[in-house]
């Protein structure tokens, strides 16, 4: 059975063999770095190994992809205003689905991507309170 890349740990390790020699990566502290410190760290290292043009865009791509569904995963968590949790059901009906997205309530699972309309309204939000 398939396994997602965001699932696989050795996905980055198997498709970067120049990046990694075949070796996993090793972390000396208790507490696991973030995806986005490995990233930042491999980036910062003083060979450049990391810093090839398709590793930035594939760590980019698989960062965004974290924090989308982990957005997606509080918003469903959290209640909707009528008080009743979101279901499977629910949001397989696209009626559902359409009065959500009308309500603008489908889009808040999108405040930490940037360049997403929410993470605008947000800092539009933000920038008129410094403002006042």
């Amino acid at each position: 059975m398939p396994l997602s890349v965001l699932l696989d740990d050795l996905a980055e390790e198997l498709s970067y063999p120049r990046i990694y020699c075949g070796d996993m990566r090793r972390f000396t502290r208790k507490k696991p770095p973030t995806y986005s410190e490995i990233v930042k760290s491999e980036l910062r290292r003083y060979d450049h190994r990391g810093a090839a043009p398709q590793k930035i865009l594939y760590s980019h791509q698989k960062n965004l992809h974290k924090l989308l569904l982990s957005s997606i995963q509080i918003c469903l968590r959290n209640k909707i205003p009528t008080d009743s949790s979101l279901t499977a059901q629910q949001v397989q009906d696209q009626q559902c689905l359409r009065k959500l997205i009308y309500k603008n309530q489908a889009y808040k699972f999108m405040k930490t991507i940037k360049c997403s309309p929410a993470h605008w309204e947000n800092e539009k939000n933000r920038v008129c309170a410094q403002i006042r």
